[in-house]
């Protein structure tokens, strides 16, 4: 029944992204959600809540203040569920999308593959979709235009939704940078993603950032680790770059990753660096690892 309380305030988090502090402070600031509580306080949240927090979150992603966002939300009633959509068939809708300069269909397919969770929605559908943008790119059956506009409707409702699984300070921050020259940052911003439902606080500083950019980063914001995104395969002027970023990072831990990371293993892991594992589990491990931190989910 969608009525029936039966989650708990991080099994909330984990299927909308909307980390549980943000989750207390809505219900503190705006009544919304309104859950359930068992004799010893704990929170219980139900599928309509659930369901009011996903149109709530997508309703501030789409710029709406969030008390107005609220009203709306409780005022619609029970937010109708959608229909099933298969992995398969969001990518296609978002291939569509981005081939028709659809803006608006583009915004309401990356709503349903992020609805369950932006890393996971990430994961099953926008890096399925976003590897054969490129390929269409590659093959001329994708205009410069039509991937450039859906590119940065991609980027712009990945930001919203970073925006919103932010987790507060004190958080450990993590600084993410593509390498000088490299300008392909959505495999980027899904990292962040992930490390914002891991408990950190990305740092996102985007495409192309040189060694220096890197160093001021850290100086200004001190991060517990670094980590450098390499989409394109590099050459060997990129490769010589990593003994700048080494020296760059210092102490900070920095790890590099993305398509074009699998060939610079010896560079990096001769300056210090790590080579960010493909498995994310493995990726979350190394993380913890490296900054010594368990952060909360």
């Amino acid at each position: 029944m969608p009525s029936v309380p039966r989650y708990r305030i991080q099994a909330v988090a984990d299927l909308t992204g909307i980390p549980a502090a943000t989750l207390r402070a809505w219900e503190r600031r705006y009544g919304v959600p309104e859950p359930s509580r068992t004799q010893a306080r704990y929170r219980l949240y139900s599928e309509h809540d659930v369901a009011v927090v996903r149109r709530m979150a997508s309703l501030c992603a789409a710029g709406v203040r969030p008390a107005e966002a609220a009203q709306l939300a409780v005022s619609e009633g029970r937010v109708p569920d959608l229909a099933p959509v298969q992995g398969a068939d969001l990518v296609q809708r978002i291939l569509g999308s981005v081939k028709a300069l659809d803006g608006e269909g583009l915004r309401a397919a990356l709503d349903l593959a992020l609805e369950n969770g932006p890393a996971r929605g990430y994961d099953s559908v926008l890096s399925p979709a976003l590897a054969q943008i490129g390929c269409l790119w590659e093959k001329g059956e994708l205009s410069v235009a039509e991937e450039h506009a859906g590119s940065q409707i991609i980027r712009q409702v990945l930001l919203a939704r970073l925006r919103l699984m932010m987790p507060p300070s004190p958080a450990p921050r993590v600084l993410l940078a593509c390498i000088d020259e490299e300008q392909h940052e959505l495999g980027l911003l899904g990292l962040a993603l992930h490390l914002a439902s891991w408990g950190y606080r990305p740092l996102f500083l985007g495409a192309r950032v040189p060694p220096k950019a890197v160093a001021d980063g850290i100086a200004r914001d001190r991060p517990a680790l670094v980590a450098l995104s390499v989409v394109v395969e590099p050459t060997e002027d990129t490769r010589t770059l990593f003994a700048a970023y080494g020296k760059a990072c210092g102490a900070v831990p920095w790890i590099v990753g993305g398509p074009g990371a699998a060939s610079l293993s010896e560079p990096v892991r001769r300056r210090g660096g790590h080579l960010a594992p493909l498995d994310i589990e493995e990726l979350q491990r190394l993380v913890r690892s490296l900054t010594g931190s368990v952060a909360p989910a």
